[in-house]
C-alpha cells in the first residue's frame, strides 16, 4: 500500500474522512469537506456530481488511484470517492499526491 493510501487510513481512523458518493456530497454542500478525492475508475455520472458540487462549493478535487484501493485503504468495499474534513490530513494527502504524480506514478501499489 502507497503512502498516500496509508495517511487515508489513519485519517479513515481518526473519523476524519467519510467515504462514497452520498456521504462525499453532503459534506461538501455542509461545507466541511476540505479536499475531496475521486477515483480514476469512477463512473461518468458519479465524476460528473463530484466535479459539479467541488466546483460550485469550491472544494479541492484531487484524482487518484482506483475504487479497490480507495476501498482497502478505508477498510471498506469498493469507494470511488471520499472527502477528508480535516486541513492536516488534507493538506498532507494533496502533498503526497502532487508527489506521486511528479515521479512518475499512477497511484497504484507496483508490488
Amino acid at each position: 500500500m502507497d503512502r498516500v493510501y496509508s495517511m487515508l487510513g489513519i485519517a479513515a481512523k481518526a473519523g476524519k474522512v467519510k467515504s462514497g458518493a452520498f456521504l462525499t456530497v453532503q459534506e461538501i454542500l455542509a461545507g466541511r469537506a476540505r479536499l475531496v478525492l475521486l477515483v480514476k475508475d469512477a463512473g461518468s455520472n458519479t465524476v460528473k456530481q463530484i466535479r459539479d458540487k467541488c466546483a460550485s462549493r469550491q472544494v479541492p478535487l484531487l484524482v487518484y488511484g482506483s475504487a479497490e484501493g480507495l476501498g482497502q485503504a478505508l477498510g471498506k468495499e469498493l469507494r470511488t470517492c471520499c472527502a477528508l474534513t480535516d486541513s492536516g490530513f488534507s493538506e498532507s494527502i494533496g502533498k503526497l499526491i502532487y508527489q506521486s504524480e511528479e515521479r512518475g506514478k499512477n497511484g497504484e501499489n507496483e508490488d
